[in-house]
């Protein structure tokens, strides 16, 4: 029967699979072939160009959407086939020379007539090699972070350091509104084409663009119907989506985003990089699956959510015509998950697998289109909808050779961070390499070496138990299992056992103020108190309750919202020896009557405003603020033994009064 049934599962997953990639061939239709617009001047923006556009004019200055790459050339390089080369590059692509602007109240982006780039040259041959390295370091950091004018510049432009006679860096910066990570190769295989035929005195050996980016922005908007039918499923499919993925923080999230961000690299060993693309094949999954699913394990486990959504691109060129055009096609798609049940891995797995191939046959659209049509609560201290991106890199990188020259890529820092977190993996001679990107507001750089190991950790339990549910998979580093069970444990045990467990509360808090009085005790808003005038105050007030009468077992009422003085109420009813009682001012009247004269409270400490709320009940009503300021500020004497009580609640009650 399980057999019968594993059959039929597995034939209703091809059928799917059948249906969804004959919906992506349907995008390719003769009859929905991209043809050159009718005003080749002036163009909407494409919907994944939109968003960009808002942003660049609400923050000119952020440098968040810069791109920039860098290639080190070691030999005789041409300056002027380089040259030539990067203008040729511009004048083939239209999106290279555009400008961007506002007209009759819509953005758009202009052709431009100049198409000539001008190539910034730093010369530092001559000085010594590590100061080379710092001049290059800080002239490409300005270079990179400095903001592109969408509506004057090229949103392109190049800067060619001389480090010796032969050895130079160039350093290209492009605007995100016109390039992807697709068009980085593109830029890059036309470069090596152009620069060793004209290094050589030789035409251009590459045809002519058919189609330009501007053909497919004015063809994207036409598509409205189809538009709608992917809206749909996105608005289905995100629908009363977790808006914020708690993970465990260093710091407190700020109020916006500033962006500032670092980066961690890791590696995992090759035996287990093996293992991983095995995984995928026996599940018939790709690395982007694997991964994604092991970071849903990860993200669970650190915050014990069962909604968890991860962002992910998608090229975004499922259109042939669109292969060899630079632009910003890609499209940012999320992966939504909610757990069910017990999971295993491979469980999880399918569920990914076939969530990830529905979100394909639906990648036409931006992600400003997908934020428009959830319409989520904008909050400025986080990114919408998502705060975790996953890039998994896993095609062969075609080498960038030029003619007579040694060419390798430079690594360039990066301090910036779109989301909370972004991983990047990529497969490099067999095994798979990580890098982190994460906000320097949240995280510190201990978290993230930690996170990385305990990403390791997981997947080596994957490889090993791929169906062993998921809170069975290990997590902790061996280090931090050994420190968690033997060296963090003896700590605790010794210190409970110093630690004087035949003390009420209230007496460790005078204890505390003998030993730090001027240390902060407690912190409400904007005042901070600490133990010496948190202890005085308490004392004064209990001081006054035993002036009232209040004697231990008495029951004292408190009704106060969250501020300084609840606690100090608390703390009070304790010193005087008796309970206290908390009652909610949100409570209907009757029912806060009803407790005051169950408990049998004859004195209630409340605060100002809320006077008036129990002006009928029975027992002595006393402001917690302005009752006890002319009390003595030493601690009460009072008999009390750890068998005392300390407070009374009540609960709803099945009876329908509270108990």
């Amino acid at each position: 029967m399980q057999e019968a049934n594993k059959k039929n599962n597995e034939s209703l997953l091809q059928q799917k699979r059948a249906r969804l990639i004959l919906q992506l061939k349907q995008n390719n239709d003769s009859n929905k072939q991209i043809k050159r617009r009718a005003n080749p001047d002036f163009t909407p923006l494409s919907y994944a160009q939109e968003p960009l556009w808002i942003k660049s004019q609400l923050e000119p200055d952020n440098p968040i959407y810069n791109v920039a790459g860098a290639l080190e050339f070691q030999g005789f390089l041409s300056k002027e086939a380089l040259q030539q080369s990067l203008d040729e590059i511009i004048r083939r692509h239209e999106i290279l020379h555009s400008r961007f602007v506002m007209e009759n109240g819509r953005a758009a982006q202009r052709v431009a007539t100049s198409k000539q780039l001008s190539l910034i040259r730093l010369d530092l041959d001559g000085i010594e090699s590590n100061v080379q390295l710092k001049i290059f370091h800080d002239c490409s950091d300005d270079f990179i972070r400095s903001a592109f004018d969408l509506t004057a510049d090229l949103p392109l432009r190049a800067m060619l350091t001389s480090l010796g006679q032969q050895k130079h860096i160039l350093l290209l910066t492009l605007h995100h509104i016109v390039s992807d990570r697709w068009s980085v190769g593109i830029l890059m295989y036309e470069l090596a084409a152009l620069y060793e035929a004209f290094s050589e005195g030789q035409p251009s050996p590459l045809r002519e663009l058919k189609i330009h980016y501007g053909d497919f922005s004015a063809w994207q908007r036409e598509q409205v119907e189809e538009t709608e039918k992917h809206l749909r499923y996105w608005r289905q499919k995100l629908d009363d989506a977790v808006p914020l993925l708690e993970l465990p923080i260093d710091y407190p999230r700020p109020l916006a985003q500033s962006y500032r961000g670092n980066h961690h690299s890791f590696e995992l060993p090759q035996t287990l990089s093996m293992a991983i693309k095995t995984l995928a094949k026996q599940h018939n999954a790709t690395l982007f699956m694997v991964m994604a699913a092991a970071l849903n394990v990860l993200f669970y486990r650190y915050t014990g959510s069962k909604d968890i959504a991860i962002g992910y691109t998608s090229a975004g060129r499922s259109h042939a015509q669109t292969e060899n055009l630079i632009g910003f096609f890609v499209n940012t798609l999320v992966l939504r998950n909610q757990f069910r049940g017990d999971l295993t891995f491979s469980g999880l797995l399918e569920q990914i697998r076939e969530q990830a191939l529905e979100d394909q046959a639906h990648q036409e659209v931006s992600f400003g289109q997908l934020v428009e049509v959830v319409n989520p609560v904008r909050n400025s201290s986080h990114a919408p909808i998502f705060q975790v991106m996953l890039t998994v890199q896993n095609a062969p990188t075609r080498e960038f050779q030029l003619p007579g020259l040694n060419v390798k890529a430079v690594t360039l820092e990066s301090q910036i961070s779109e989301f909370d977190l972004t991983y990047l993996i990529e497969e490099k001679n067999g095994k798979l390499h990580g890098i982190i990107e994460y906000s320097t507001d949240l995280f510190d750089k201990t978290t993230l070496v930690r996170m990385a190991g305990h990403l390791e950790t997981l997947l080596e339990g994957i490889v090993t138990s791929p169906n062993s549910p998921l809170n069975q998979l290990p997590l902790l580093a061996k280090n931090e299992h050994r420190q968690l069970l033997s060296e963090w444990n003896h700590s605790i045990e010794t210190l409970h056992s110093d630690y004087q467990v035949n003390q009420p509360i209230h007496q460790l808090l005078e204890a505390q103020a003998q030993v730090m009085p001027d240390k902060i005790a407690l912190i409400f808003a904007s005042e901070e108190v600490s133990y010496r005038e948190l202890n005085n105050r308490a004392n004064q007030l209990a001081q006054h309750l035993i002036a009232q009468g209040i004697v231990p077992e008495s029951r004292v009422g408190i009704s106060a919202e969250r501020s300084g003085e609840l606690i100090i109420a608390l703390l009070a009813v304790l010193k005087a020896g008796a309970a206290y009682v908390p009652l909610d001012p949100d409570y209907p009247d009757e029912r806060l009557n009803y407790i005051i004269s169950d408990a049998g409270i004859e004195i209630l400490l409340t605060q100002s405003f809320l006077l008036d709320k129990f002006r009928y009940s029975r027992c002595h009503c006393v402001n917690i603020y302005e009752s006890y300021q002319h009390y003595p500020l030493e601690s009460p004497t009072t008999s009390l033994t750890l068998d005392n009580t300390a407070y009374l609640i009540y609960t709803s009650g099945s009876t329908g009064q509270p108990k």
